[in-house]
Protein backbone atom coordinates (compact mmCIF):
# COMPACT_ATOMS: atom_id res chain seq x y z
CA UNK A 1 0.00 0.00 0.00
CA UNK A 2 2.82 2.37 0.86
CA UNK A 3 4.43 1.58 -2.51
CA UNK A 4 1.26 2.60 -4.35
CA UNK A 5 1.06 5.85 -2.39
CA UNK A 6 4.68 6.62 -3.21
CA UNK A 7 4.03 6.01 -6.90
CA UNK A 8 1.01 8.31 -6.73
CA UNK A 9 2.98 10.97 -4.89
CA UNK A 10 6.07 10.96 -7.07
CA UNK A 11 4.63 10.21 -10.53
CA UNK A 12 0.92 10.80 -10.97
CA UNK A 13 0.47 13.89 -8.82
CA UNK A 14 3.23 15.88 -10.60
CA UNK A 15 1.72 14.87 -13.94
CA UNK A 16 -1.70 16.01 -12.77
CA UNK A 17 -0.38 19.38 -11.64
CA UNK A 18 1.55 19.74 -14.91
CA UNK A 19 -1.61 19.08 -16.93
CA UNK A 20 -3.54 21.64 -14.88
CA UNK A 21 -0.75 24.18 -15.30
CA UNK A 22 -0.68 23.71 -19.08
CA UNK A 23 -4.47 24.03 -19.30
CA UNK A 24 -4.56 27.23 -17.26
CA UNK A 25 -1.66 28.70 -19.25
CA UNK A 26 -3.37 27.93 -22.56
CA UNK A 27 -6.60 29.60 -21.43
CA UNK A 28 -4.70 32.69 -20.23
CA UNK A 29 -2.53 33.01 -23.33
CA UNK A 30 -5.01 31.77 -25.96
CA UNK A 31 -5.71 35.27 -27.40
CA UNK A 32 -1.98 35.87 -27.85
CA UNK A 33 -1.49 32.41 -29.39
CA UNK A 34 -4.33 33.01 -31.88
CA UNK A 35 -2.92 36.38 -32.90
CA UNK A 36 0.53 34.86 -33.44
CA UNK A 37 -1.04 32.07 -35.52
CA UNK A 38 -2.91 34.64 -37.58
CA UNK A 39 0.26 36.61 -38.22
CA UNK A 40 2.12 33.43 -39.19
CA UNK A 41 -0.64 32.50 -41.64
CA UNK A 42 -0.43 35.90 -43.24
CA UNK A 43 3.31 35.52 -43.68
CA UNK A 44 2.85 32.09 -45.23
CA UNK A 45 0.20 33.40 -47.60
CA UNK A 46 2.64 35.99 -48.90
CA UNK A 47 4.98 33.17 -49.96
CA UNK A 48 2.33 31.25 -51.90
CA UNK A 49 2.10 31.90 -55.67
CA UNK A 50 -0.84 34.25 -56.04
CA UNK A 51 -2.90 34.06 -59.24
CA UNK A 52 -4.15 37.62 -59.01
CA UNK A 53 -0.81 39.17 -58.02
CA UNK A 54 1.92 37.22 -59.83
CA UNK A 55 0.08 36.92 -63.13
CA UNK A 56 -2.16 39.93 -62.77
CA UNK A 57 -1.84 41.66 -66.13
CA UNK A 58 -1.37 38.51 -68.23
CA UNK A 59 -4.31 36.67 -66.71
CA UNK A 60 -6.50 39.75 -66.63
CA UNK A 61 -5.97 40.41 -70.36
CA UNK A 62 -6.44 36.74 -71.23
CA UNK A 63 -9.61 36.29 -69.19
CA UNK A 64 -11.29 39.50 -70.28
CA UNK A 65 -10.42 38.81 -73.93
CA UNK A 66 -11.85 35.31 -73.51
CA UNK A 67 -15.01 36.74 -71.92
CA UNK A 68 -15.53 39.24 -74.74
CA UNK A 69 -14.84 36.66 -77.47
CA UNK A 70 -17.46 34.32 -76.04
CA UNK A 71 -20.25 36.88 -76.07
CA UNK A 72 -21.26 36.63 -79.70
CA UNK A 73 -22.68 33.15 -79.20
CA UNK A 74 -25.18 34.39 -76.60
CA UNK A 75 -26.55 36.92 -79.06
CA UNK A 76 -26.26 34.77 -82.19
CA UNK A 77 -28.20 31.87 -80.64
CA UNK A 78 -31.00 34.11 -79.43
CA UNK A 79 -33.53 34.57 -82.22
CA UNK A 80 -35.15 37.43 -80.36
CA UNK A 81 -31.90 39.38 -80.26
CA UNK A 82 -30.41 38.69 -83.68
CA UNK A 83 -30.16 42.39 -84.42
CA UNK A 84 -28.24 43.10 -81.21
CA UNK A 85 -24.50 43.08 -80.89
CA UNK A 86 -22.99 42.35 -77.50
CA UNK A 87 -20.82 45.43 -77.79
CA UNK A 88 -24.03 47.42 -77.40
CA UNK A 89 -23.69 46.66 -73.69
CA UNK A 90 -21.51 49.73 -73.51
CA UNK A 91 -24.63 51.78 -74.20
CA UNK A 92 -26.32 53.10 -71.07
CA UNK A 93 -28.95 50.77 -69.61
CA UNK A 94 -31.75 53.29 -70.05
CA UNK A 95 -31.03 53.49 -73.79
CA UNK A 96 -30.73 49.78 -74.50
CA UNK A 97 -31.34 46.75 -72.29
CA UNK A 98 -29.94 43.37 -73.35
CA UNK A 99 -31.84 40.18 -72.53
CA UNK A 100 -30.15 36.77 -72.71
CA UNK A 101 -32.00 33.44 -72.31
CA UNK A 102 -30.73 31.68 -69.20
CA UNK A 103 -30.66 28.44 -71.20
CA UNK A 104 -27.72 29.82 -73.20
CA UNK A 105 -25.62 30.54 -70.12
CA UNK A 106 -23.07 27.99 -68.99
CA UNK A 107 -23.20 28.05 -65.19
CA UNK A 108 -19.65 28.07 -63.76
CA UNK A 109 -18.23 25.06 -61.92
CA UNK A 110 -16.66 25.31 -58.49
CA UNK A 111 -13.22 26.87 -58.79
CA UNK A 112 -13.78 28.44 -62.21
CA UNK A 113 -12.34 31.95 -62.71
CA UNK A 114 -15.55 33.03 -64.40
CA UNK A 115 -15.44 36.83 -64.02
CA UNK A 116 -13.34 39.87 -63.20
CA UNK A 117 -14.22 42.42 -60.51
CA UNK A 118 -12.99 46.00 -60.46
CA UNK A 119 -13.44 49.25 -58.57
CA UNK A 120 -11.32 51.86 -60.27
CA UNK A 121 -11.41 54.41 -57.44
CA UNK A 122 -10.26 51.92 -54.81
CA UNK A 123 -7.84 49.96 -56.95
CA UNK A 124 -9.71 46.67 -56.59
CA UNK A 125 -8.85 44.67 -59.72
CA UNK A 126 -9.08 40.90 -59.34
CA UNK A 127 -10.24 37.63 -60.80
CA UNK A 128 -13.58 36.38 -59.41
CA UNK A 129 -13.76 32.65 -58.67
CA UNK A 130 -16.94 30.62 -58.37
CA UNK A 131 -16.53 29.36 -54.83
CA UNK A 132 -15.13 30.81 -51.63
CA UNK A 133 -13.07 27.99 -50.17
CA UNK A 134 -9.75 28.56 -48.41
CA UNK A 135 -7.58 27.83 -51.45
CA UNK A 136 -9.63 30.04 -53.77
CA UNK A 137 -9.49 33.01 -51.39
CA UNK A 138 -5.71 32.67 -51.33
CA UNK A 139 -5.75 33.44 -55.05
CA UNK A 140 -8.46 36.06 -55.48
CA UNK A 141 -12.06 37.04 -54.79
CA UNK A 142 -14.52 34.20 -54.27
CA UNK A 143 -18.27 33.88 -54.71
CA UNK A 144 -20.52 32.04 -52.27
CA UNK A 145 -22.00 29.24 -54.40
CA UNK A 146 -25.34 29.59 -52.64
CA UNK A 147 -25.75 32.96 -54.35
CA UNK A 148 -26.46 33.79 -57.99
CA UNK A 149 -24.44 34.86 -61.02
CA UNK A 150 -24.66 38.44 -62.39
CA UNK A 151 -27.82 39.12 -64.37
CA UNK A 152 -29.92 36.45 -62.66
CA UNK A 153 -31.93 38.99 -60.69
CA UNK A 154 -31.03 37.65 -57.25
CA UNK A 155 -28.28 38.41 -54.69
CA UNK A 156 -24.64 37.78 -55.62
CA UNK A 157 -22.38 37.45 -52.55
CA UNK A 158 -18.59 37.60 -52.77
CA UNK A 159 -15.71 37.79 -50.30
CA UNK A 160 -11.94 38.16 -50.07
CA UNK A 161 -9.26 38.59 -47.41
CA UNK A 162 -9.10 41.99 -45.75
CA UNK A 163 -5.32 41.99 -46.13
CA UNK A 164 -5.36 41.37 -49.87
CA UNK A 165 -7.95 42.01 -52.59
CA UNK A 166 -10.51 43.52 -50.19
CA UNK A 167 -8.08 45.56 -48.09
CA UNK A 168 -9.18 48.73 -49.98
CA UNK A 169 -12.79 47.96 -49.05
CA UNK A 170 -12.31 49.89 -45.80
CA UNK A 171 -12.18 53.10 -47.87
CA UNK A 172 -15.32 52.44 -49.92
CA UNK A 173 -18.04 55.10 -49.97
CA UNK A 174 -21.73 55.27 -50.77
CA UNK A 175 -22.05 55.87 -54.50
CA UNK A 176 -18.88 54.00 -55.53
CA UNK A 177 -19.29 51.80 -58.60
CA UNK A 178 -18.21 48.15 -58.78
CA UNK A 179 -17.73 46.58 -62.22
CA UNK A 180 -17.96 42.86 -62.97
CA UNK A 181 -16.96 41.50 -66.39
CA UNK A 182 -18.24 38.06 -67.43
CA UNK A 183 -18.29 36.04 -70.63
CA UNK A 184 -21.82 37.21 -71.38
CA UNK A 185 -21.74 40.88 -70.41
CA UNK A 186 -20.48 43.78 -68.31
CA UNK A 187 -22.26 44.65 -65.08
CA UNK A 188 -22.14 47.70 -62.85
CA UNK A 189 -23.30 47.96 -59.24
CA UNK A 190 -23.49 51.05 -57.05
CA UNK A 191 -22.80 51.03 -53.31
CA UNK A 192 -25.87 52.08 -51.32
CA UNK A 193 -25.19 50.68 -47.83
CA UNK A 194 -22.26 49.69 -45.58
CA UNK A 195 -22.67 47.75 -42.33
CA UNK A 196 -20.49 46.12 -39.67
CA UNK A 197 -22.22 43.00 -38.38
CA UNK A 198 -21.48 39.94 -36.30
CA UNK A 199 -20.18 37.02 -38.34
CA UNK A 200 -23.08 34.97 -36.96
CA UNK A 201 -25.79 37.48 -37.99
CA UNK A 202 -28.26 35.45 -40.06
CA UNK A 203 -30.00 38.64 -41.19
CA UNK A 204 -26.91 39.97 -42.98
CA UNK A 205 -28.22 38.66 -46.30
CA UNK A 206 -31.22 37.01 -47.92
CA UNK A 207 -30.43 34.79 -50.89
CA UNK A 208 -34.13 34.48 -51.76
CA UNK A 209 -34.56 38.21 -52.22
CA UNK A 210 -36.12 38.84 -55.65
CA UNK A 211 -33.79 41.68 -56.50
CA UNK A 212 -30.28 41.74 -57.92
CA UNK A 213 -27.87 42.88 -55.26
CA UNK A 214 -24.11 42.62 -55.03
CA UNK A 215 -22.99 41.85 -51.47
CA UNK A 216 -19.29 42.12 -50.68
CA UNK A 217 -17.86 41.24 -47.29
CA UNK A 218 -14.61 40.68 -45.46
CA UNK A 219 -13.34 40.29 -41.90
CA UNK A 220 -13.40 43.28 -39.55
CA UNK A 221 -11.51 45.12 -38.15
CA UNK A 222 -9.07 45.55 -41.03
CA UNK A 223 -5.93 46.35 -39.06
CA UNK A 224 -6.02 43.39 -36.69
CA UNK A 225 -3.83 40.36 -37.47
CA UNK A 226 -5.94 37.52 -36.12
CA UNK A 227 -7.91 34.45 -37.09
CA UNK A 228 -10.66 35.31 -34.57
CA UNK A 229 -12.62 38.10 -36.20
CA UNK A 230 -16.08 38.34 -34.62
CA UNK A 231 -17.33 40.87 -37.13
CA UNK A 232 -17.80 41.18 -40.87
CA UNK A 233 -17.66 44.31 -43.00
CA UNK A 234 -20.59 44.21 -45.44
CA UNK A 235 -21.01 46.37 -48.52
CA UNK A 236 -24.37 46.29 -50.30
CA UNK A 237 -24.71 47.40 -53.93
CA UNK A 238 -27.63 47.77 -56.33
CA UNK A 239 -27.37 46.81 -59.99
CA UNK A 240 -27.34 49.83 -62.30
CA UNK A 241 -26.50 48.23 -65.67
CA UNK A 242 -25.88 44.91 -67.38
CA UNK A 243 -27.75 42.16 -69.24
CA UNK A 244 -30.80 40.45 -67.79
CA UNK A 245 -30.90 36.65 -67.84
CA UNK A 246 -34.39 35.54 -68.83
CA UNK A 247 -35.66 32.30 -67.29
Amino acid sequence: MRTVKKVMAYIFMPLLFLALDVSVSYILFQPLIEDVKGYANLLLLDDVPDFAQNNDEIEKDRLIEEFRDSRNKYVAEDDNNTENNVEDETIEAEEKQIYIPLSLIEWPNYGDPYAWIKCERLGIDSVLYYGDGYELLRKGVGQYIGSYIPGYGRPLMISAHNTKQFEPLQYIEIGDVIEITTGYGDFKYQVDDIQILLATDINAYDMQKEEEQLIMYTCYPFERLSTRHKYRYFVYCSKISGPILEQ
